[in-house]
């Protein structure tokens, strides 16, 4: 009875201390506060209209980890980015949101700051001059801050080689005729730095509680204040009133820190209770992401992009409805508008921008100035409810990007976040970690001494799991040795030093549970909670006491590593049949494009990084223990059957040419996978050149997933420009050689051998044997109309492709990939031919070769003006093409006719 009455308790303590965490972060009532509030509702004018005023637009990117041992393509990525991205889209400013550098050790396990990867960083922003470009706003991140005893350390590379070159929070103001909007960067980077991992969680004190209280006054006056820092709040300890209520009067806190959670999270957005929203930015690490953002007459509007992926579209009237506050936005003037507002940037000129409205077509939006398309509308006409506006863009080079939202003109109507990226941005974990530490602490302490001094019970009928769970704790209560060593180390766990050593470069510090103290300064308490969590599950476990439920199965006797890689790479080569027959899964669902390509992205990045796991862990001494393979092994094999498992759910009906890619980028992926995995299995423990070369195959397939064409009219138009790129190769290598060729070569030699030689072999299928190095009079003559077939066949494929880039429709999936299939064999048919010009030359294998590649062409010809690419009258340029087919081939059958005749 004693034993249910402190369960009871217990329980009851739990259930208070955690509903006091959560009603204190997700409770319903705001708390009054006499902090900077949000600015009050201004005019509705000026709406959005047909103006190119009052608008700017930036970019955000975050968590870069620029490293000197991993993925030199975050710096090409990066420098390209610098230059080509931010030369197309000139933003107003660039705020780079933290982890500029990774400062981990080539084992990834250490933490030192790199001095070569904060001058690629500071070489980068030279080379491209983009700081001459666009205001260039860079701040801190807790990798910037590993391992540096203070700001004023010489290992503080932040103030040597970074933009701002300035620690601590700072303001700055871009000033437009339009009004002033203030960005207030926050740094709650740790000061010192101690190594990993300790410094996950950032820590704002009271001074710097007060400069940030100040900077939000100044920034009373401005349209809009802009707040952005590298952590998330939720994973930012502050003194009251708390960093939520200073930014209250913030339209919107940018940050990073989180990198989707490993792919989990894609989306990590939310709104604070006091109103400013909260938008983590994916990491340009792995997933290289970035955001574009954009105040067209004070109405706050972005999109999260993936690097390489254009066109790049923003709706930013009617603004998202998800996104909207009325707080901080002057949300009326989205019902006195006049014109949808779209801004639209791509490698290429903007051909088409596309307006939807639920559907229903409404034109096509007009070009006003740089990037802003207008289109003429009346938001009156959907004041009601909410409405889904899409907007598709394209350019001269035949990409296509859709974009959609939901939007209302109405500000009573609301839509609600995902509820547990708003948990996981809301909660205040280190507080739930604090909760759940003390909990643990009494809970053990509670049951121990209420143990030690209960009776053994009396126990009737069999043992069941309560009888013996009750027996256990019993046992372990009243064993001294048992009962002491408990109490012991949960008190030391709470109480004692874990450890004294080095926190930071030089610096000797203690580590506790409640915190740290480093030269002279005092770290409170954050993943050290969550250490001491892990510690108590560890001392438990040790105890025995989770036996009584279930008995420790037997470990298996496991393969050595080695011969779990050849196991796993022989496994994934069974899978590559599959890939290449196999046919989409049969479902009675609308296909959904979007989450289509955001899982398979997510299932490459996977890929990608088991790859890289697997690597690093089979390219050094001591090998991984069998446990530890086993693991990697099921790892890897569930990520390929994971990509592959995607790879299956694309249907036909998008698109046969489509498919194809798709089928073609996952089979790169499977198949290197497997190499890989043969190369660590032939040289393990060693960084050989199979292995790297393997590692960057694999890399490379994963890396291009994100270029694969979204929709079957781009994949044709990919298609069909390679077999262009390769008949013009074709081409250009056959007029080459004929320009090259020496008509008498070897003709002299010839005359000089001995003539009964001559005699010896009969021709054999018509093949002269005494040409075997040059071209007579009777072959250059040939050649000329085979060049001309070949230059046909040229412009057969660029008419061809420009059709469908011009009027190909994404509908039509059967159509194009008809054209594709047949435009598909007109480059072997060129090679073929090509081949057999080269001497000795066989008039009939021209003949033949010739023939094919006429029908060919006529074919691709045939299936094209039948199709919807070529509507009348632009469809006259094919029987001209047929027409010189025709000529070129009649001319090699008149060239060869003799040959057939003898």
């Amino acid at each position: 009875m004693a034993s249910g009455l402190a369960v009871r308790v217990v329980a009851g303590l739990a259930a208070a201390a955690l509903a006091a965490v959560f009603l204190e972060h997700y409770g319903l009532a705001g708390r009054s506060s006499s902090l900077p509030q949000p600015r009050t509702p201004r005019s509705p004018h000026p709406a959005p209209g047909s103006g190119a005023s009052n608008i700017f637009w930036g970019l955000q990117i975050s968590d870069i980890h620029l490293s000197r041992f991993h993925d030199p393509g975050r710096a090409v990525d990066l420098e390209k980015f610098c230059s080509e991205t931010v030369d197309i889209i000139q933003p107003a400013l660039v705020l780079a949101t933290g982890d500029l550098t990774d400062a981990k050790t080539k084992d990834n396990l250490g933490s030192m700051q790199q001095e070569v990867e904060w001058q690629t960083y500071h070489s980068i922003l030279k080379k491209t001059k983009v700081m001459e470009k666009t205001k260039w706003l860079d701040i801190k991140g807790n990798h910037d801050a590993f391992n540096i005893p203070s700001l004023e350390s010489v290992e503080n590379y932040y103030r040597k080689y970074s933009a701002v070159r300035r620690d601590g929070s700072f303001r700055y103001v871009h000033s437009t005729p339009f009004g002033n909007y203030s960005f207030i960067s926050l740094d709650a980077s740790l000061n010192p730095g101690p190594k990993r991992p300790f410094n996950f969680f950032g820590i704002l004190n009271q001074k710097q509680m007060e400069e940030l209280l100040l900077l939000a006054k100044e920034s009373s006056w401005s349209n809009h204040s802009i707040w952005f820092g590298h952590y998330t709040t939720s994973t930012i300890l502050s003194p009251s009133p708390g960093l939520r209520s200073i930014m209250s009067s913030a339209t919107a806190y940018l940050c990073g820190h989180l990198h989707t959670l490993g792919g989990l999270m894609p989306v990590l957005h939310t709104r604070h209770f006091q109103g400013p929203l909260e938008l983590e930015l994916g990491d340009w690490k792995d997933n290289r992401r970035y955001r574009i953002f954009a105040f067209d007459h004070d109405l706050f509007s972005f999109a999260d992009l993936i690097f390489g992926e254009w066109p790049v579209v923003l709706i930013t009237n009617p603004k998202s409805l998800l996104y909207s506050s009325a707080k901080h936005e002057p949300l009326e003037r989205l019902l006195h508008s006049t014109h949808i507002r779209v801004l639209a940037f791509s490698l290429s000129s903007i051909t088409s921008v596309a307006v939807k409205i639920d559907g229903v077509p409404l034109g096509q939006a007009s070009h006003l100035s740089g990037p802003i398309f207008i289109l003429k509308w009346n938001p009156r006409n959907y004041s009601n409810k909410t409405h889904n506006i899409e907007v598709i863009v394209q350019d001269s080079a035949g990409r296509s990007k859709s974009v959609q939202h939901i939007f209302s003109a109405r500000e009573d109507i609301q839509l609600r976040f995902d509820p547990l990226a708003s948990f996981i941005l809301l909660t205040d974990h280190c507080t739930v970690a604090r909760v759940i530490f003390v909990m643990i602490v009494l809970i053990q302490l509670i049951i121990l001494i209420i143990f030690r001094y209960q009776a053994y019970p009396e126990h009737k009928g069999p043992p069941g799991f309560i009888n013996l769970t009750s027996f256990s704790l019993h046992v372990l209560s009243k064993l001294n040795i048992s009962y002491y060593s408990v109490l012991l180390l949960t008190l030391y766990t709470v109480l004692g030093p874990w450890f004294v050593g080095e926190i930071t470069k030089g610096k000797l510090g203690c580590c506790f549970s409640f915190g740290i103290f480093v030269d002279g300064h005092f770290l409170q308490g954050s993943l050290t909670f969550i250490v001491g969590i892990l510690q108590y599950a560890g001392s438990y476990r040790g105890t025995g006491m989770e036996s009584v439920a279930v008995s420790a199965a037997p470990d298996a006797t496991l393969d050595p590593p080695l011969e779990q890689l050849r196991h796993l790479a022989g496994e994934l080569r069974q899978l590559l049949p599959g890939v290449r027959v196999g046919e989409a899964q049969e479902t009675t669902k609308e296909f959904d494009r979007e989450a289509f390509w955001r899982r398979f992205n997510e299932a490459a990045v996977t890929v990608s990084r088991e790859a890289t796991t697997l690597t690093v862990a089979f390219s050094r001494l001591p090998l991984p223990s069998p446990q530890e393979t086993q693991r990697f092994c099921e790892q890897v094999h569930a990520a390929i059957k994971a990509i592959i498992g995607v790879y299956y759910l694309f249907p036909k009906d998008q698109g046969i040419t489509l498919r194809k890619l798709v089928r073609s980028a996952t089979l790169d992926i499977v198949d290197d996978m497997a190499q890989l995995v043969e190369a660590l299995y032939i040289n393990p423990a060693q960084s050989s050149p199979e292995n790297l070369i393997s590692y960057n195959s694999v890399w490379d397939a994963c890396q291009h997933v994100p270029q694969i064409p979204k929709d079957n009219k781009a994949a044709a138009l990919s298609v069909l420009t390679k077999s262009v790129d390769l008949v013009k190769d074709a081409h250009e290598e056959m007029e080459q050689a004929v320009e090259e060729c020496d008509p008498y070569c070897g003709l002299l030699n010839d005359i000089e051998e001995d003539s009964s030689d001559n005699h010896v072999d009969e021709d054999i299928l018509g093949c002269p044997n005494n040409r075997d190095s040059y071209w007579s009079e009777e072959d250059q003559e040939l050649i000329i109309p085979c060049l001309a077939l070949a230059r046909a066949s040229k412009a057969c494929l660029k008419k061809i492709r420009l059709s469908v880039a011009e009027n190909g429709k994404k509908d039509q999936v059967a159509q194009l990939d008809d054209i594709v299939d047949i435009s598909d064999e007109i480059s072997p048919s060129v090679d073929d031919l090509a081949l057999s010009i080269y001497p000795p030359v066989c008039p009939l294998t021209v003949r033949i070769n010739s023939a094919k590649l006429a029908s060919v062409l006529k074919k691709a010809l045939e299936i094209t003006k039948a199709s919807h690419v070529t509507p009348q009258p632009e469809d006259s340029w094919i029987p001209l093409l047929i027409n010189a087919v025709d000529h070129c081939m009649n001319r090699i059958k008149e060239l060869t006719q003799n040959e057939v005749e003898s």
